[in-house]
């Protein structure tokens, strides 16, 4: 077949023309990672993720609108992969690039879930701090009560800046308390 598309007559290609190098597949001593980042509960590709590689090179790689990630040209070795973004859960893998070779890594992470982190009262003041995880951006409701059977608006509306988010206040004093944290749509 090639040698009727090179040779004759009306050939088209007169010229053998031999394929341009190809150094990501003939140096032994590279290669590749390629992978894609998905949010656990729907598996929608996360646009934007920060990830950072470590290993016989550091490198710090971001996700496209496809949740695509990709490093090239990896000396050969162990590297570690991880994740870290407020209001999500630390994700970390090690795995070994050889060479020639293109490891590809699914990287799946989680929305830290909403729980209280801490709940101090100080006992001259009687002051109550509550602190919970959060996600940057997003509100929270904080409510309290002393039977379990109905609950009070202490914040209609706490926004969250970083990984946690708190709130403080002065309640009745000697009151047993109960206290929730709801996230506001």
């Amino acid at each position: 077949f090639n040698a009727a598309l090179t040779t004759g007559t009306g050939a088209p290609f007169p010229t053998r023309f031999l394929p341009p190098a190809q150094p990501w597949k003939d140096d032994t001593s590279l290669g590749h990672l390629m992978g894609t980042v998905r949010e656990a509960a729907t598996q929608a590709e996360l646009d934007g993720v920060t990830l950072s590689l470590t290993g016989p090179v550091t490198r710090t790689l971001f996700t496209d609108a496809t949740g695509f990630f990709g490093a090239i040209d990896l000396p050969v070795g162990t590297y570690t992969l991880s994740f870290t973004a407020p209001g999500w859960q630390p994700w970390t893998q090690t795995f070994d690039v050889t060479s020639q070779t293109v490891v590809e890594k699914t990287v799946t992470v989680s929305e830290t879930p909403l729980e209280i982190l801490s709940f101090t009262r100080a006992p001259v003041s009687g002051q109550v701090t509550l602190t919970w995880a959060s996600f940057p951006g997003r509100s929270y409701r904080v409510e309290s009560s002393t039977t379990l059977g109905s609950w009070n608006t202490v914040a209609a509306s706490v926004t969250a800046n970083g990984a946690s988010a708190s709130h403080a206040w002065t309640p009745d004093a000697g009151t047993r308390l109960f206290v929730r944290v709801v996230e506001v749509p």
